[in-house]
């Protein structure tokens, strides 16, 4: 459908409004990335928290023994 323009100013308006919409778009896919980050950093660090107690327990324990 093509957009019909009475002046220069509807132009102008329009690409404000065009403008605005792809800032909006580029906002959320950082966020997305952001928040995608922050997820994946929470499962790492559940994934490795159990081995890095373990390796501290470990340590402990031979330390006693020792």
């Amino acid at each position: 459908m093509k957009a019909r323009y009475h002046s220069f100013s509807d132009i102008d308006q329009r690409l404000k409004i065009l403008k605005l919409k792809r800032q909006i778009e580029v906002e959320k896919m950082k966020l997305n990335l952001t928040l995608g980050q922050q997820n994946l950093g929470l499962s790492m660090l559940k994934s490795e928290l159990p081995m890095i107690l373990f390796a501290k327990l470990y340590r402990k324990i031979k330390h006693i023994f020792n």
